[in-house]
């Protein structure tokens, strides 16, 4: 993929392509720093690998972006 999407990583997740999937994710949040999924998704990827301890960074932006969403803040606390 040449230019990261929620789409593209999305897919990659689903077929089990974690590290891409990250990857990908890593992009979208740098290029969309604002956008409140792409942090979810990177977080949800981290937790998905094991790396609960690096996804509370990712879920605590998806949070303070998006506040109404409850399912980052379900994972964040997993992930403490």
């Amino acid at each position: 993929m040449s230019a990261a999407s929620l789409d593209g990583t999305m897919a990659l997740y689903r077929a089990g392509r974690m590290q891409e999937a990250l990857a990908e994710g890593q992009a979208l949040v740098r290029q969309r720093p604002g956008d409140a999924r792409a942090h979810h998704l990177v977080g949800t990827l981290l937790m998905a690998l094991g790396r609960a301890g690096d996804a509370i960074s990712s879920l605590k932006a998806a949070t303070r972006l998006q506040p109404e969403n409850i399912m980052p803040r379900l994972q964040l606390a997993l992930a403490l």
